[in-house]
């Protein structure tokens, strides 16, 4: 079955703003984005949708907190 990633352009805008604080946040997505491809297995599936994941992601410029990742 193919996937397809789609990124929203309130998404993209959210991204734009990280990057002003975690300077790294593009090339940590890039990152999940890739690994994700290899396994679309991945994820939670969001309530009331289908095909629908949230996964966390690495941030490489934190080394704090829990997990230390976004959402």
């Amino acid at each position: 079955m193919p996937y397809e990633i789609f990124l929203p352009k309130f998404f993209k805008s959210t991204v734009k703003d990280l990057k002003k604080k975690y300077p790294n946040v593009i090339q940590d997505l890039k990152t999940a984005l890739r690994v994700v491809e290899e396994n679309p297995g991945l994820g939670r599936a969001l309530r009331g949708f289908t095909d629908v994941k949230k996964l966390r992601v690495q941030n490489s410029d934190v080394t704090r907190g829990k997990r230390g990742g976004y959402r």
